[in-house]
């Protein structure tokens, strides 16, 4: 892991994401990137052109001193390299297109409380989670960053899931020498299908230098299933593949609207798929 870019927009979720982002680039001695897309809200078609040239302007430099002051915070903490853009414009389209420029390994970012709101994800969150061709790794408002013994990974055994879809994890567990826990939930009294037991087979192989295990939980409801699994096996780290038509889809739209549980408490590590 070479470069890492966590997103800011100077909430406490998103300085609590830089700092996480800050740790995870100590250790890998990697560059951390901070992006921070913004939509000026004064962009009216009353408002003389001048008027706005000079108010955008004051805008962008505004936003660039905050990043400055962001990112001189983190300097005096930890001893990496780190840059800074501040960029206009729709924020998952700035952030995807920065992870390009950058060449970023990972995009971190900032999940704030459910509060009053029915959404724990932000849309900008919501947006890259599902989009991203990186990893994305959303961290919660209050978690910090601490060595990463155990991660548990959610998979539903696709075995059209590809051994590549892994890197990132392997990376991450074997610098900390984190144990995995791959973790299948299935509805009570099914079997593994053919097709998952080759799946779980390319799960085995993806971790050859790694201390794993597998588990199984029998619950109708997947995202309970994986709650009350994380309550007997705590981890540092939820991870799952995102693939399309999967039980990713499932669980993250469970996630997105439920309660804050154990799922949202600790950092989700979305892989996407090749």
């Amino acid at each position: 892991m070479k470069n890492i870019l966590v997103a800011i927009d100077f909430s406490d979720a998103s300085d609590n994401a830089a700092n996480y982002a800050a740790s995870l680039a100590n250790v890998f001695n990697a560059n951390l990137i901070l992006v921070h897309a913004y939509i000026n809200p004064l962009a009216i078609d009353e408002m003389p052109a001048t008027a706005f040239i000079e108010t955008e302007k004051d805008l962008q430099q505004i936003k660039e001193d905050l990043l400055k002051e962001d990112i001189e915070i983190l300097r005096k903490k930890y001893a990496i390299k780190i840059n800074g853009v501040v960029m206009e414009g729709n924020a998952p389209h700035i952030i995807q297109d920065a992870a390009k420029e950058y060449q970023a390994d990972i995009i971190v970012m900032g999940m704030k409380d459910k509060g009053m709101s029915n959404s724990i994800f932000g849309s900008a969150t919501t947006t890259i989670m599902r989009k991203s061709s990186i990893p994305v790794l959303v961290i919660p408002e209050n978690a910090e960053y601490k060595s990463i013994d155990t991660i548990t990974l959610a998979s539903d055994f696709d075995d059209e899931t590809e051994l590549s879809n892994y890197n990132l994890l392997n990376q991450l567990a074997e610098k900390n020498n984190s144990f995995i826990q791959i973790l299948n939930v299935r509805k009570k009294g099914s079997d593994l299908s053919s097709s998952e037991v080759t799946g779980k087979l390319n799960a085995a192989f993806a971790f050859p230098k790694l201390n794993h295990k597998f588990y199984t939980i029998e619950d109708d409801d997947i995202d309970d299933g994986i709650e009350d699994f994380l309550e007997e096996h705590p981890s540092d780290v939820l991870a799952m593949v995102a693939r399309k038509h999967n039980f990713f889809e499932r669980v993250f739209g469970a996630i997105h609207t439920k309660e804050m549980s154990r799922e949202t408490e600790i950092p989700l590590l979305v892989l996407q798929d090749k």
